[in-house]
């Protein structure tokens, strides 16, 4: 075997980005597939061997590119940008294709033909700041390039740069005044709480009778929206201002005083309809989400209630994402309420038992600097209701007694916030109190109709109290509404523990299998596995399967999970119990 050798050097490294790709291949994928082909063929590739450059790596709507020189890295880009304005000036342009370029000096490491490292990253990331048409310039390349070439260049000052450390000085070439602004306020991160524009969805079909169900849409997506409490939403009035423009999603943050702007198209022909929808972070201009979904349309209203639910149950969990991580790059001693949620939220969801104990303490100091932040409650409820779930907790009663407590209190502040709603339900259920459980989820669901999470615990209530049938649907829709949820195995172990109760083993060891592959399984996940694998006697599998039971719970019994699992319907507790008494968990 050739080992391979890393090489470490300095080098002028560019990146650049077709503007806007998604949406062009929505709405013409052969044209501008066409139109881009035309451009590396006859624009881009030439100059780039013209100065000197070797293209790294081509991505579709981008490329990577490595010069000798910081010089002649910026000569190609004005080359180049200059070129495309001209081009998209022409009258016969079919396809306007419009780019950004950043352009760092900086150690790379290169392993084969490829190239890695920090000089690679910020060029990437001051790529993804530029203005259109413009070129972003780290201060190393404008040091080695301010006295050899005839441009103008505007400061912008230190540039914080998604996991660069040190915020880093940028200049900008072919930027007005305008753009200027947007790009100095850009690396600034509010403290106030999230906000989102939905933009008009734009009806790619022949049929101009088609906009109906493209605005329809797009009203909806606003109203589901407006009912998730921890941001805020633009009102459709404001939003529809921009119907028919071809704006950056930056130009309409500034604007309208948002974070995140979602935007889409709708394309019918015949009797199938193809979504396409893309969420973007407007302090960066990055896509942070993008899907399409394609459907028949039977029923046309049934449809868009159906893609509404959809969408909104997609992003919900990406802008929540996005707020953490935003969070996180902020110092931890220079915090808002808001902020230290994020950061105790950050810790939640790894749900260790030390990142466990240290949400506790950020969500209990966002409390007490903000006595009515809602979310704060909620997810602190959450917490005490995971360690007593994940066996991290003193005393389980103690533990859910506070999440009761805290759930309630949200509650009070805030009656009709769907996250009050679901944790005060999912205590409930784990106190065994499923009826009440269920009435508060099913609230929860009420405000908010794409909430995955409150649908697995429904599922899960269902599934617990006798009505194993019952609780197959509400885990299904869950899963469809947060198809790549970090946390996908617990619908699915919760699915096959349905399918245990039910009796139907093939079904249920199916899923039991799927959950023990997916990352985060907590041990109820393989405890239910084991027991599917002990009544179906496949001892090849058990081993691995209590191997890994043991090792999220090292002194797992039977008297244990009859304690731990809040399964209130003996019948399906017994068949359960059976199943690991077969495959060899002791009693006691």
């Amino acid at each position: 075997m050739i080992e391979t050798v890393n090489e470490r050097r300095l080098a002028a490294i560019l990146a650049a980005d077709v503007v806007g790709y998604s949406r062009l291949m929505d709405s013409d994928e052969a044209g501008t597939l066409a139109a881009l082909n035309n451009i590396w063929t006859h624009h881009f590739n030439p100059r780039i061997a013209a100065h000197q450059g070797r293209v790294v790596k081509m991505m579709g709507d981008g490329a990577l590119v490595e010069f000798s020189s910081a010089l002649y890295a910026v000569e190609f880009a004005i080359a180049f940008q200059t070129a495309m304005m001209a081009l998209n000036e022409e009258p016969e342009i079919s396809k306007r294709i419009e780019f950004r370029i950043g352009i760092n000096l900086g150690d790379i490491i290169a392993e084969g033909d490829d190239i890695f490292g920090d000089g690679v990253n910020i060029a990437a990331r001051l790529e993804s700041l530029a203005p259109i048409n413009c070129v972003l310039l780290s201060g190393s390349v404008y040091q080695q390039t301010k006295d050899k070439i005839d441009a103008a260049f505007s400061d912008v000052g230190g540039l914080a740069l998604k996991n660069i450390e040190a915020p880093v000085q940028a200049w900008c070439w072919g930027a007005d005044d305008a753009a200027l602004r947007r790009l100095v306020k850009s690396p600034q991160a509010s403290t106030e709480r999230p906000s989102i524009a939905v933009l008009p969805f734009e009806n790619l079909s022949d049929d101009p009778d088609q906009e109906y169900f493209a605005d329809g849409l797009t009203e909806d997506i606003i109203t589901s929206l407006s009912k998730v409490r921890w941001f805020f939403v633009i009102s459709r009035n404001s939003t529809f201002a921009f119907k028919g423009r071809t704006t950056d999603p930056r130009d309409i943050g500034e604007e309208l005083g948002v974070r995140y702007v979602l935007e889409g198209s709708v394309r019918t022909a015949g009797n199938r309809v193809r979504l396409s929808a893309q969420l973007i972070d407007c302090t960066s201009g990055n896509n942070l989400w993008a899907e399409r979904y394609h459907r028949e349309i039977e029923d046309i209203f049934d449809l868009q209630d159906e893609l509404t639910q959809t969408v909104v149950g997609a992003i919900e969990p990406q802008l929540s994402k996005a707020e953490r991580d935003r969070a996180r790059m902020r110092k931890p001693n220079n915090l808002d309420a808001w902020n230290m949620l994020q950061y105790g939220r950050a810790h939640l969801y790894k749900r260790s038992r030390k990142d466990l104990a240290q949400a506790r303490t950020f969500l209990e100091e966002a409390i007490k600097h903000d006595p009515e932040l809602v979310a704060a409650y909620s997810d602190l409820a959450e917490v005490c209701s995971l360690e007593v779930r994940l066996g991290f907790a003193e005393d389980n009663t103690a533990s859910l007694a506070k999440a009761v407590e805290l759930s309630n209190k949200a509650i009070e502040i805030k009656g009709e916030d769907a996250a009050a709603h679901y944790a005060l339900g999912r205590v409930l259920s784990m106190k065994r109190r499923h009826a009440e459980a269920e009435r508060e989820l099913n609230r929860a669901i009420e405000l908010n109709p794409s909430y995955s999470q409150a649908y697995l615990a429904l599922g899960m209530s269902y599934a617990f109290s006798g009505r194993a049938e019952e609780a197959i649907e509400p885990l299904d829709t869950g899963m469809r509404l947060s198809p790549h949820d970090e946390y996908m195995g617990p619908f699915m172990a919760r699915t096959a523990e349905a399918y245990l109760f039910m009796g139907n083993h093939k079904e249920a060891v199916e899923w039991g299998r799927r959950a023990a592959l997916q990352p985060h399984l907590p041990w109820p996940g393989f405890a239910s596995l084991v027991s599917i694998l002990g009544h179906l006697g496949e001892d090849g599998e058990l081993v691995a399967a209590i191997a890994e039971l043991e090792k999220r719970a090292p002194k797992i019994d039977l008297a244990y999970i009859r304690q731990q699992l809040p399964i209130t319907n003996e019948r399906d507790l017994d068949h359960m119990i059976e199943g690991l008494r077969k495959a060899g968990l002791p009693e006691s």
